[in-house]
């Protein structure tokens, strides 16, 4: 049933009401835009308490995933899903930082491509498989670092076959595959 009259009883009319439904008269909120109106409100005295004991709030959130750990790793897979390219920049850092590599990448410098550059595959992600179709972050000279302009996002496959050849050692096997007849 449609209410006709605010909370304090005043007509429900377009001329007494705002565009999110405040009364122009108390200025109450009927119904949903209550809740909407107030979220910034609950939003804001979440954050002070969790930024007052923020200790306790991480305890209890451990305790949590302890006590249900199929719903928390549900949570963190569709989270890293859904944050793919995050999650490719977070441990490309985490490698560069235990390899003592330097890196100053940010999430713009990031574009995971539909196709590998070099190798022409589609590049897709696979839930807990790593596979040829992988995307991968390449360092274009590796001496460099991950720096910007220095990256490239490739199919791992690729990357594998990259690793540690140099360009002297790529010739040297195309011509043994070309002279063996190898297609």
């Amino acid at each position: 049933m449609k209410q006709t009259h605010c909370l304090r009883g005043h007509l429900r009319s377009p001329d007494n009401l705002t565009s999110v439904g405040q009364c122009k008269i108390c200025h109450t909120i009927q119904g949903r835009q209550r809740h909407f109106a107030k979220r910034d409100q609950i939003l804001a005295a979440a954050r002070k308490r969790y930024w007052d004991n923020p200790q306790k709030h991480r305890e209890a959130s451990r305790q949590w995933a302890k006590d249900n750990p199929n719903k928390a790793t549900a949570i963190h897979r569709t989270w890293r899903w859904s944050n793919r390219s995050l999650c490719l920049l977070s441990a490309t850092r985490r490698r560069a930082r235990n390899t003592n590599t330097p890196f100053n990448l940010t999430l713009e410098d990031i574009f995971i491509p539909d196709v590998c550059p070099i190798l022409g595959i589609p590049l897709f992600f696979t839930p807990r498989k790593v596979t040829n179709n992988t995307p991968s972050l390449d360092k274009i000279i590796p001496n460099l670092g991950y720096v910007k302009g220095n990256v490239a996002v490739i199919s791992m496959k690729a990357n594998g076959l990259k690793n540690n050849a140099s360009l002297k050692e790529f010739k040297s096997l195309i011509q043994y595959l070309e002279t063996h007849g190898v297609q």
